[in-house]
């Protein structure tokens, strides 16, 4: 992968994926380490499928439009605003660049992204939802478009026709779970790689990194990995400050939030405290219950108290408290 100064998970997005991998391996009979670890890899591979996924819908629409403009010259159908879209759409700088471009092409190849050739069905849908989305196709019928015109044109493709479509998000979702959290951050790389671009573009603008550090990734591994290895001391030590709690009651998203949590206290010494802190709230704001972070950020406050009196924080460096 060309890297272009730009990643597709940060490090909350990774905690949300182990989060809910240790939470789905919870449910049921548990998996190995060594299934676990596989699936975490490949679902982080994943978010880079489905920006490429993304990319590949584009390509999809341009083939499609090039079509239908060939059908319109055939028939001598007289110029009207569908066909000057089309028109516009196959002579759009941006799209013509997406469709051209080596890197994507090979990207493409190599992680087999093939789903909308085994679906052409869904590159119909985006294709017609062109035509009534009124913001959209008042943008696409001007003529003998500059560049900056075209930026505007791709970009309002991909806001206002492709992202919000609710039958390509259910379509997506659908086919592989993971993509349900991932999509808001490729849609939001995505979309901010289409406002930016500027002549002449880069080979490799459009292309990404999954991760913002090499790091990541065996943060990723680890976090995962020692958090099932030392769940049962985790949850033994939350559990003592927790008394006034019934264990059965706590929702088990928030232990496994908990549990995460510790563990980035005792085996991430390069982790900031209060950055552990934050993002564990956070994401129980997101995915758990209404008072679950508020619980949370109690449960941990006790727990960095008790470390902090005991001389036992494991943190190394300044600003790490």
């Amino acid at each position: 992968m060309a890297t272009n100064q730009q990643s597709l998970l940060t490090r909350r997005h990774i905690r949300t994926k182990v989060m809910q991998l240790l939470f789905a391996n919870s449910e049921g009979e548990q998996a190995n380490l060594i299934t676990v670890k596989s699936f975490l890899k490949e679902s982080m591979l994943g978010v880079y499928d489905f920006y490429l996924l993304q990319l590949a819908l584009f390509i999809g629409i341009h083939k499609k439009a090039s079509r239908q403009l060939q059908f319109y010259e055939q028939k001598h159908i007289a110029q009207d605003q569908e066909r000057q879209i089309c028109e516009n759409l196959v002579k759009n700088r941006v799209l013509n660049h997406i469709v051209s471009n080596e890197f994507i092409a090979a990207e493409i190849e190599r992680r087999h992204i093939d789903l909308w050739k085994n679906h052409p069905e869904y590159i119909d849908l985006a294709f017609k939802a062109i035509w009534v989305d009124e913001k959209f196709s008042s943008k696409a019928v001007s003529p003998a478009p500059d560049f900056e015109t075209d930026r505007l044109q791709m970009t309002a493709l991909f806001k206002e026709v492709i992202a919000p479509n609710e039958k390509l998000h259910d379509f997506l979702t659908d086919h592989r779970l993971t993509w349900d959290v991932d999509l808001p951050v490729v849609n939001s790389l995505l979309l901010k790689r289409l406002a930016k671009i500027k002549e002449p573009i880069a080979p490799n603008y459009f292309m990404v990194d999954v991760f913002n550090d090499p790091e990541d990734e065996q943060y990723a591994i680890d976090l995962l990995t020692k958090t099932i290895l030392n769940a049962n001391a985790y949850q033994d030590e939350i559990g003592q400050k927790t008394e006034n709690w019934d264990q059965e009651r706590i929702a088990r998203l928030d232990m496994i939030l908990l549990q995460m949590a510790v563990c980035e206290f005792k085996e991430f010494p390069q982790l900031p405290v209060l950055v552990t802190i934050d993002e564990y709230i956070e994401l129980a704001k997101e995915f758990s219950t209404p008072k679950s972070s508020v619980f949370i950020n109690g449960i941990l406050d006790k727990i960095i108290k008790e470390y902090m009196a005991s001389n036992t924080l494991n943190k190394i460096g300044r600003g790490l408290l």
